[in-house]
């Protein structure tokens, strides 16, 4: 089971879908139909063309969007790992997904020839290494990103670390990582790749619990870019950092990338009024590639509310960055989505353009916790629904 007070991150690199002007319409609600309490549905979400993925204790459902469009419904398929591991964060891309397992490994699904159904994977994906645990998870292409925030690296327990499996040419099959990634600097308990994410070559992985100077817990993400002959064991190519990070600002709960720009969240940022609102970073690669820098611009709500979290999932797609603002426990209301259009001139600090949300959020439904988009679809995940059960929902937005 999934600690309920831990922030989602980002599963896959999406793309999100709004109007110049922002603002979408709730087309659909998607649940499970064996859901029950606990099931958290929802925690995890993941978008490619038609197809929505999302997680509870249950499964990794599969939605595939009816021909007349999105509209309340079941799923069309259950994926679970055979040896009854619980699948947890899953990510898509075509007609392959991969999800996270409590058990430590990640397990790929391959659609078959006549679409999806109720099935067992493929492969599955294991890393040599001690303390280790999937949770950041993503594909692009022929590569899969596994982010392990326990894993122990030398002596430091909890360092963290991402590794990277490159699909054979015979296609997927049980094996081990073709690569690991970690960082120059890690200490003890940096959780690196509690939020990973790739993108063509390049990898971007989160660190929230990093320390840097005059405080602690600020938050980290870091940037890998594949060599010339292909992913080996390697450091981070640069690290990127919040030049007013507070302490416990958490910086990379969540990470996503498109082309030049990395977006990361650090829900637990305190605002003007020293309240932890959350914030999103915009980092734009320099023209002379990635290399260690602080943010090129600053996101933030219009009226920040205090332990909003807003920041625990974001998404990037062309000139919109989307971010899920669940709040904590001591928040029942103001869980929603915020869009950010960017300026004219390339992004600057700056707050939303439009903010979304259900139009029925029962309970504490930790609305925000999870998004994703692709092809004119927004997907958000609400996990806390309904707040007695925690049984899960996600809303479909579109225009």
């Amino acid at each position: 089971m999934r600690n309920i007070f831990a922030v989602s991150m980002l599963c896959c690199i999406m793309s999100i879908y709004a109007a110049s002007q922002g603002g979408l319409k709730q087309l659909a609600v998607l649940e499970p139909s064996n859901a029950g309490p606990d099931d958290y549905f929802g925690y995890s979400v993941a978008v490619s063309g038609n197809v929505i993925v999302a997680n509870g204790n249950n499964g990794v459902c599969v939605f595939v969007k009816p021909a007349n469009g999105w509209r309340d419904m079941k799923e069309t398929a259950t994926l679970t790992a055979s040896d009854g591991t619980l699948l947890e964060s899953a990510a898509i891309n075509g007609n392959t997904i991969v999800a996270a397992g409590q058990d430590g490994a990640a397990y790929v699904f391959v659609e078959p020839a006549d679409g999806w159904a109720n099935m067992t994977q493929t492969a599955k994906l294991t890393a040599t290494g001690a303390g280790l645990g999937f949770l950041g998870i993503s594909i692009s292409g022929n590569t899969v990103v596994a982010g392990a925030p326990d894993a122990q690296i030398g002596a430091n327990q909890g360092q963290g670390a991402a590794y990277i499996f490159v699909e054979p040419a015979g296609g997927w099959v049980d094996m081990t990582q073709t690569a690991e990634l970690t960082a120059a600097d890690g200490a003890s308990g940096d959780a690196l790749g509690y939020a990973a994410v790739i993108d063509g070559g390049t990898v971007v992985a989160g660190a929230p619990n990093a320390s840097l100077s005059g405080g602690y817990n600020q938050g980290a993400t870091y940037v890998f870019v594949e060599p010339a002959g292909g992913w080996i064991d390697a450091t981070e190519t640069a690290k990127l950092t919040a030049s007013n990070a507070s302490s416990v600002a958490g910086l990379g709960k969540s990470v996503a990338i498109e082309a030049n720009t990395i977006v990361s969240g650090a829900p637990y940022q305190l605002d003007a009024d020293e309240q932890g609102g959350g914030a999103v970073y915009v980092f734009v690669e320099p023209a002379q590639g990635w290399a260690s820098t602080t943010q090129t611009a600053e996101l933030t709500p219009t009226n920040p509310v205090s332990e909003a979290a807003m920041g625990s999932s974001v998404a990037i797609s062309g000139n919109l960055i989307a971010a899920g603002s669940p709040g904590t426990f001591t928040i029942s209301k103001r869980q929603l989505a915020y869009e950010f259009l960017k300026p004219s001139g390339g992004w600057v600090n700056t707050t939303q353009s439009a903010v979304e949300g259900p139009t029925k959020a029962p309970g504490y439904a930790e609305f925000g916790y999870s998004v994703s988009s692709g092809g004119g679809t927004v997907a958000v995940g609400a996990p806390g629904s309904e707040y007695t059960s925690y049984e899960g929902l996600v809303y479909v937005f579109g225009p």
